[in-house]
């Protein structure tokens, strides 16, 4: 009688490390005239959760901790802008950072 040999697996072990490698975005950067652009940096854990406690009529809340602290400038150089301006960037945003809608 042959024994069968069995041969287990290792468990498969995760590292944190790997996660951030693989979420980590370049910033949106937007060019604001020929001198100067914005950088926005990809948001963390902790602004992607507070952004879903955002009721939908505070959109300029949502901008504010999606940009953080381009927030100014980044409302000085959009604020007299048409207001489809607004609506697009935060696509925009969503979209460069992998949020979808």
């Amino acid at each position: 009688m042959a024994t069968k040999r069995t041969t287990k697996k290792a468990p498969k072990t995760y590292d944190l490390r790997t996660y951030v490698q693989e979420a980590t975005k370049a910033p949106f950067v937007l060019h604001i005239d020929d001198d100067s652009t914005i950088s926005v940096p990809a948001p963390s854990v902790r602004v992607i959760l507070d952004l879903a406690k955002v009721p939908e009529d505070e959109p300029l809340e949502l901008l504010e901790l999606f940009v953080g602290d381009s927030f100014e400038d980044l409302f000085d150089a959009i604020g007299d802008c048409p207001a489809g301006v607004f609506e697009k960037l935060l696509e925009d945003l969503r979209k460069h950072f992998g949020l979808g809608e």
